[in-house]
């Protein structure tokens, strides 16, 4: 039975480093009533029917492998049954789910992500127990895969401190790989195998407390420089200024005169296309500048913005009760060359998402306009009630006559 002792080793470490990669994705995206028992059948299953199938090839005596044989069955048959239950067909909803509850910026329960880390854990104990006895680095591999989509991905922390989280599983696996490979080129020689053992135990303990002296803070010049090129105009700030706003589109770009008083006299139009827009019929489309005209002058002042997809609930409320039951008008915007980080909408939008990405939105509740702080490269979806309804309905309204006056194009336009 010595040959199926140590053939547990690795099967023990794909225990431990699915446990490492649950707790991963829940730090990695603050999952709220994390529950790991759930994943543990996913998990527990096929490591035991991969323990019988070399239980029945390498057991020594018929007692033992007819013993291997029956465990191979019995997991065999939950694992079928497992996989019966569960429904993996809901995966590509629940990730709708979760991009949308991410870019809304709010908490990420248990049961959106289960379905997805249950077919997780699936997958990657299968291949890892299968396949790690052929090339021992494939735990390292996949592991690096998802920490790597973690860092792109992640806008709340630094995704490479889950790094620490692995490094004793690592080191104890290519420890234990090495001495092997020692081990079968030194035929001559008997070896210890359970020295081997206290040995790799002993260097990995040694090295994961010197990992957590590695200040994983203080970041260099080029992985900041990486994690801006993939992480796009997903961004950390809950709130900036319109001085922090990267790639705004300025006064030039728009085309009208910049005059310290007044907005008149030829206007440029730039013919290139930026962008194109899907959905309903053509309606007008608003961005936001650094500097605002008001209809009487240019805004110079400050202005900020707050991390949030839609308007305020006060201004959905009161085109709720206008709207009535009319649906939602939608409009995707779909842009073709990277210009600004504005997003462009309608008058009465009522929000804005990146649709199947993962990217904070700010909106300038003063203006109602809406940005990142990056240039948009990815398409997204505005939704908005219906113009022509709610503007003859606030027509009368103070509040709204002197935005909507400067609106009536080409009226305005001299």
């Amino acid at each position: 039975m010595n040959k199926i002792k140590f053939k547990l080793i690795p099967l023990f470490l794909i225990f431990i480093n699915g446990i490492i990669m649950a707790m991963t994705m829940e730090s990695g995206y603050y999952i709220t009533n994390f529950e790991f028992k759930t994943l543990l059948p996913f998990q527990i299953l096929p490591l035991l029917f991969v323990l019988g199938i070399i239980g029945v090839f390498k057991g020594e005596g018929t007692t033992y492998k007819i013993g291997f044989f029956v465990l191979v069955l019995i997991s065999g048959f939950y694992l079928y049954r497992l996989g019966l239950s569960t429904d993996f067909f809901s995966i590509p909803e629940d990730v709708q789910n979760i991009n949308n509850v991410i870019t809304n910026n709010q908490l990420i329960e248990f049961e959106y992500f289960e379905t997805t880390l249950k077919l997780i854990m699936l997958l990657s104990t299968s291949l890892l127990a299968i396949t790690l006895y052929i090339f021992p680095y494939n735990m390292i591999i996949l592991d690096a895969g998802l920490l790597i989509f973690l860092w792109i991905i992640d806008y709340n922390r630094n995704s490479y401190e889950y790094v620490r989280y692995f490094i004793p599983v690592w080191t104890f696996s290519i420890l234990s790989y090495r001495a092997g490979i020692q081990d079968e080129t030194r035929k001559d020689y008997r070896v210890n195998h359970k020295r081997r053992l206290v040995n790799a135990l002993a260097f990995t303990l040694v090295i994961s407390l010197t990992s957590l002296f590695i200040n994983v803070e203080a970041k260099g010049i080029y992985s900041d420089r990486l994690r801006a090129y993939f992480t796009g105009q997903t961004v950390t700030n809950t709130s900036l200024n319109v001085r922090n706003l990267e790639d705004a589109f300025n006064l030039r770009q728009t085309g009208y005169n910049n005059s310290n008083t007044s907005l008149g006299g030829d206007i440029t139009i730039n013919e290139e296309e930026v962008l194109r827009a899907t959905g309903e019929p053509i309606i007008y489309l608003r961005g936001n500048v650094k500097t605002t005209y008001t209809g009487r002058e240019w805004l110079w002042e400050d202005r900020s913005f707050e991390e949030e997809s839609s308007i305020n609930d006060e201004k959905i409320s009161t085109f709720e009760s206008l709207n009535g039951d009319n649906p939602l008008k939608q409009l995707e915007i779909r842009p073709t060359k990277q210009i600004t980080s504005s997003l462009f909408h309608s008058l009465y939008t009522k929000e804005v998402t990146f649709n199947n990405n993962i990217a904070k939105i700010f909106y300038d509740e003063m203006f109602d306009t809406f940005t990142g702080n990056k240039t948009v490269v990815n398409n997204y979806l505005v939704k908005y009630y219906d113009e022509s309804l709610l503007s003859n309905m606030l027509e009368d309204s103070t509040s709204m006559s002197l935005e909507l006056q400067y609106l009536n194009f080409p009226e305005t336009i001299t």
